[in-house]
C-alpha cells in the first residue's frame, strides 16, 4: 500500500480549495439561513397602508401585514362621510408589494375622458369629485353640476393626469382628470404620492437589512465561531511556550 506523503503544498490554499471551502461551509450555511427566514423568520412581503391624506402633510406611517385587522381599523373610523380608496401608480413594486388607502377627500376637476354615458357628458367640463364612498352615496350628475363619487386614485404616467372608477345611480364608469396645477388639490396628490414613495423608500432599506442581517446570519456565526476558536487555540499555544 502506497501512502501519499504529506507536505506544507497540502495545506496551501488555492482558489479551487477556497472555492471548495465556500461549497462545504459557507453555502450551505446560506442555504439555512434562507429556510430558517422563510419559515421562521419571514418578512411581509405585502403591506397594507393607511394614508391620511392633508393639504400641509400627509401621513401613511401606520401599516400591517395582517388584512383582518387592516379592515378592522378601516371599518372603526368609516361612517356616513367617510369612505376608502385605493391608491396606486402605472409602475410596479418590484418583490415587494402594499395596498394603500385612504380617507374621503374632496377635489374640484377638469376631466378629460370618460368610459361611459353619464360621464360623457362631463368631458371638457369641470366637476367636483369625492375619493372614497361612504355606504349609500352615488354620484350625481345634473344640467347645471356633476358631484361624483369614485373609490380609486390612479397616478398616471403624464404629469398630473388620473383616474378613478366612479358610482351612480344605475351606472358606473371609468373616468380620467386633471386638477389645477396652482391649486390645494394638485399640492395635496403630490404630496400625498411623495409621502408614498418615502414609506416605500424606508420598507425597501428595511428589507435589504433584512436580506443582509438575517439571511446570512448562520454565515456570520460561523465565523464569529470560528474566530473564538482560532483565538482559543493561539491563547493556549501560548501559555504552553511559556
Amino acid at each position: 500500500m502506497f501512502c501519499q506523503r504529506i507536505t506544507r503544498d497540502n495545506f496551501d490554499m488555492t482558489p479551487k480549495r477556497y472555492f471548495r471551502l465556500f461549497l462545504v461551509s459557507v453555502l450551505p450555511l446560506l442555504l439555512f439561513g434562507l429556510v430558517f427566514a422563510a419559515f421562521v423568520f419571514p418578512y411581509p412581503r405585502h403591506r397594507y397602508v393607511e394614508c391620511r391624506p392633508g393639504f400641509e402633510h400627509s401621513n401613511c406611517k401606520w401599516w400591517t401585514d395582517d388584512y383582518r385587522r387592516f379592515e378592522a381599523v378601516k371599518n372603526s373610523e368609516a361612517n356616513d362621510n367617510v369612505g376608502w380608496f385605493d391608491i396606486f401608480k402605472e409602475v410596479g413594486t418590484g418583490y415587494l408589494e402594499d395596498t394603500i388607502e385612504a380617507k374621503t377627500i374632496a377635489l374640484d376637476v377638469q376631466i378629460v375622458e370618460a368610459s361611459s354615458g353619464p360621464l360623457n357628458a362631463l368631458v371638457g367640463k369641470a366637476a367636483q369629485m369625492a375619493l372614497g364612498i361612504p355606504t349609500g352615496k352615488h354620484s350625481i350628475i345634473t344640467n347645471n353640476a356633476a358631484f361624483l363619487w369614485c373609490d380609486r386614485l390612479q397616478y398616471l404616467l403624464e404629469d398630473n393626469h388620473y383616474d378613478s372608477y366612479c358610482y351612480g345611480d344605475g351606472w358606473d364608469g371609468y373616468v380620467k382628470f386633471t386638477v389645477s396645477l396652482n391649486g390645494r388639490d394638485y399640492q395635496l396628490l403630490q404630496g400625498l404620492w411623495s409621502e408614498i414613495e418615502s414609506v416605500r423608500a424606508d420598507q425597501r432599506l428595511d428589507f435589504a437589512l433584512y436580506c443582509l442581517i438575517v439571511l446570512p446570519m448562520f454565515v456570520y456565526l460561523f465565523f464569529v465561531a470560528s474566530g473564538i476558536i482560532w483565538l482559543g487555540v493561539k491563547a493556549v499555544k501560548f501559555v504552553r511556550n511559556g
